[in-house]
């Protein structure tokens, strides 16, 4: 009597798999190292191209530079072509300004920890800039997207590096960025100690508010400020703390962590104690958006609308009738902060502002839509006024496509290598079995089983072990790749070399090529095992017996 499919299959696979696998699996084991090499392939491009395509891609590559090098002529010729209704259509960009670079000194955290910085300053209607350079991968610390237009077109605030940061001191034991709500400009204030302030090589400290710390920001540069910094910068009195007015008031940000209440009531206090006099705090609050930074309480809006508005700051105002001498007012701020220390209470001053025509900047900067158009616009509207763009990153960008392809090209090609190991393997291994094993199956074939029942069993053996070797070979490239990334083997901004299940540039998770590399093995080991053994079973039961 015939036995059932099931229990042949069972027994039939059971002995004859073992063969198939080879001794202690080897047959396994070289399988899987042909897939092992395979899906390596596979993620070191999925990866290289997740890195150029972060690098390529860097947001601030919209922010074209066009240097000014003393030819005003040229500059205003260029800025009149840029005013050309039809411009901005034909070449994708939305805006332009003029911006200044300089480098000065800050004071870190502690008096002997200053470092010159190289800063940039952009235009206050740049939003877009402060977009991109508050972006999620970017931001560290600072101010969230909602709050752009919580700030004053005159804002004081600064976005600055990890790096220079770090620099100044400001990390924890951790190696966590621990910025303060204010950085203090290293500024030479000659004689204001006279009026109380602590001088260091007659320079005072001299706060700025902190927006943000950021991994990068464009031209590399330590940190960007709005040109309203820059405009004060340059007038030698703002930040001049030799002033009787900025020296005899008290005006100072507290943080979310410290009681409004709690805090003037102590500084009522000792006001009166080094007064004599009770002093009450009349204009307990007040809004000056210029100094606005990234710790300041700003505008919550629920369902029903605007909630509280409340800024920390707190001030006392000199005037007329009760004036705080300078030297009783620095008095009363070494005390209040030496009570609040660790707490980031600052002490600011309200800035006697300029408002000075800025000279041509250093730099005309123009945020583009997209880089379609950048080489025409450089030749016909840049070349036109003899002026020079900077262009290797926007070369390398319109390069990146290529190299794109490469990468994508040397992955298929690894695929077809492997499959072509594969297939190559297949065939030789159910040759060489079948040349050992044909009696048998000869006898299986006179006893009545049918050739697509034998070829059934020989695919679930063969499809078993090409299973068998892609589930291991692609845990043991998961495994590496999550080896070198716990280790720290990654390329700078944290991107791995191995990336086999993302790619940013497929935009597909898990990327197509990894998969479809999987499925083609799978497919192509079928349809050959179907192949070969249909060729192999095409002789009768007495050419496999008495191997005629």
């Amino acid at each position: 009597m015939k036995p059932e499919i099931s229990d042949y299959l069972k027994l039939f696979i059971r002995r004859e798999g073992k063969i198939v696998l080879g001794r202690k699996f080897s047959n396994v084991w070289l399988l899987t190292a042909v897939l092992v090499a395979t899906f390596l392939a596979i993620a070191f491009a999925n990866g290289s191209l997740n890195y150029l395509n972060y690098k390529m891609n860097d947001p601030f590559i919209k922010w074209v530079d066009i240097k000014n090098d003393n030819n005003p002529a040229a500059f205003k010729a260029l800025e009149r072509d840029l005013a050309d209704s039809l411009n901005p259509v034909r070449y994708h960009y939305q805006s332009y300004s003029y911006d200044y670079e300089f480098s000065y000194n800050y004071f870190g955290v502690a008096d002997s920890l200053h470092s010159y910085l190289k800063c940039r300053f952009f235009d206050s209607g740049n939003k877009e800039l402060i977009k991109a350079i508050i972006a999620r991968d970017n931001k560290i610390i600072g101010i969230e997207p909602a709050q752009i237009d919580e700030l004053s077109g005159n804002s004081m605030g600064v976005f600055i590096t990890e790096k220079a940061a770090r620099k100044l001191g400001y990390a924890d034991a951790k190696g966590n960025i621990d910025m303060p709500a204010y950085l203090d400009i290293y500024r030479k204030c000659s004689g204001a100690d006279r009026l109380g302030f602590h001088l260091t090589d007659e320079r005072a400290r001299v706060p700025v508010p902190v927006l943000g710390v950021v991994r990068r920001l464009p031209g590399s540069v330590d940190f960007v400020a709005f040109t309203n910094l820059y405009r004060q910068m340059r007038a030698d009195v703002v930040f001049y703390l030799n002033n009787d007015e900025y020296a005899s008031s008290l005006c100072y940000f507290i943080p979310e962590d410290v009681d409004p209440a709690e805090f003037d009531s102590r500084l009522s206090e000792l006001l009166g104690e080094q007064t004599d006099v009770p002093f009450l705090i009349d204009d307990q609050s007040y809004d000056p958006r210029e100094l606005y930074s990234y710790k300041n309480r700003v505008l919550q809006v629920d369902k029903d609308g605007y909630t509280d508005y409340y800024l920390g700051f707190r001030r006392v105002y000199p005037t007329d009738t009760l004036k705080v001498d300078p030297i009783v007012a620095n008095r009363v701020n070494d005390m209040i902060l030496s009570e609040y220390a660790g707490k980031d209470v600052h002490r600011i001053y309200e800035y006697d502002y300029t408002f000075d025509a800025l000279p041509t900047g250093d730099y005309l900067s123009i945020y583009f839509d997209d880089l379609k158009e950048i080489s025409a616009f450089a030749d016909e509207v840049v070349g036109k006024n003899e002026l020079e763009i900077e262009m290797s990153q926007i070369n390398a960008k319109e390069n990146f496509q290529s190299v794109s392809v490469m990468a994508i090209t040397l992955s298929v090609v690894m695929v077809i290598f492997a499959i072509v190991c594969i297939l190559l393997f297949i065939v030789n291994l159910l040759q060489s079995y079948f040349q050992k094993v044909k009696r048998n199956i000869g006898t299986f074939k006179a006893f009545g089983i049918s050739n697509r029942e034998l070829q059934r069993v020989y695919m679930i053996i063969m499809l078993a072990l090409v299973g068998a070797a892609l589930v291991i070979s692609l845990v043991a490239v998961s495994l590496v790749q999550l080896f070198l990334n716990v280790v720290g083997i990654v390329k700078d901004e944290g991107f791995g070399f191995l990336s086999l299940w993302h790619c940013d540039v497929l935009h597909a998770f898990p990327p197509l090529i990894t998969i479809a590399a999987a499925v083609v093995v799978v497919v192509a080991a079928a349809v050959t095992v179907r192949i070969v053994m249909k060729k192999l079973l095409s002789a009768t039961p007495g050419d496999l017996i008495y191997d005629r």
